[in-house]
């Protein structure tokens, strides 16, 4: 055999080599996006209820269970699909209320209002008093989870519990080439699509087997409908995160809040944690060593482990 032969059986097995690999990867990725069901609840429709608060917001809702009112507040970008791996538990011992907030999921998306922290709190407020809710238990993720511990600063005798998971609160949480953003929101939703909605999830999500079909469809889904007035919405509650009054706010909290955090978050990291921290006077912490982000999606055993231990203390 001379030696052009042996290059065209070294470049054809290189080529079948890069082929082999090819087909291997794809076939992960389809197991790693196969579909999935968590609850009997269709966590991928509209919510059940909406009701009209003020500047004529729809917001949509869902609540299931009895007992004591227990109100989940979801974060930047996301919408009550994010709580389905811990709502059915919690659904046991208490009546729980998943919203939308005003700009997300399937509520009102209007550009000309304002996104800031004290706009949704009052938002927020708005619908308890509406719903007829009883001093609820607030449990908010990230930006959820600021706007529960906002509300409790301001009415500590209304809002006694508040479990904050990985609370997003201080400028120092967005890119600085993010920060005046604004004007160019209605051009980013060419970007918004299932690959990107995938990427994102793997920034938010530790366990990949997590990252799904059902899954992207939970959090794309809502965008689909508006997605102009989404993006727009999206980019304008950037501002309530980066409140100039946070963290240090919180030095006059009087209630002592559960605050839990992943060691493997990637987008409210350990140094914001403990920045956070060392402005409220009194607070139980927690931290799990496996999950990210979204703690309720990535260890649903241990948040409501946690959140169980704190409330019944």
């Amino acid at each position: 055999m001379n030696l052009e032969w042996l290059n065209l059986y070294t470049y054809f097995f290189v080529f079948a080599s890069v082929i082999f690999v090819a087909i291997v990867f794809f076939h992960l990725l389809k197991i790693s996006l196969k579909n999935e069901k968590e609850s009997d609840i269709d966590w991928l429709t509209t919510p059940e209820n909406k009701i009209t608060i003020e500047d004529n917001i729809e917001m949509a809702y869902r609540q299931h269970g009895h007992g004591a009112d227990l109100l989940l507040i979801h974060g930047i970008g996301a919408n009550t699909f994010c709580w389905r791996r811990i709502h059915d538990q919690l659904c046991k011992k208490f009546k729980v209320t998943t919203i939308d907030l005003p700009g997300f999921g399937y509520s009102s998306k209007n550009p000309s209002l304002q996104y800031g922290l004290d706009e949704q709190a009052q938002r927020v407020r708005a619908f308890i008093k509406a719903n007829g809710l009883k001093s609820p238990i607030l449990v908010g993720s990230s930006m959820g989870g600021t706007i529960a511990l906002w509300l409790a600063l301001k009415e500590p005798q209304v809002f006694k519990k508040v479990v904050a998971i990985s609370p997003a609160a201080g400028v120092r949480l967005i890119p600085p080439i993010f920060r005046k953003i604004q004007s160019v929101s209605y051009f980013l939703n060419w970007g918004l699509n299932r690959k990107t909605m995938v990427l994102i999830l793997k920034r938010v999500l530790a366990k990949r087997s997590l990252v799904s079909n059902y899954t992207v469809d939970g959090y794309l889904k809502p965008y689909l409908k508006d997605k102009t007035n989404s993006i727009h919405c999206f980019v304008n509650s950037k501002n309530l995160i980066m409140d100039s009054r946070l963290p240090m706010a919180f030095r006059e909290l009087k209630i002592t809040p559960l605050i839990i955090t992943g060691k493997k978050d990637k987008m409210v990291k350990k140094t914001n944690i403990k920045e956070l921290l060392s402005y409220i006077p009194s607070y139980d912490f927690a931290l799990s060593p496996l999950g990210g982000h979204h703690l309720m999606e990535d260890e649903p055993e241990w948040v409501l482990s946690q959140t169980f231990k704190y409330l019944y203390k």
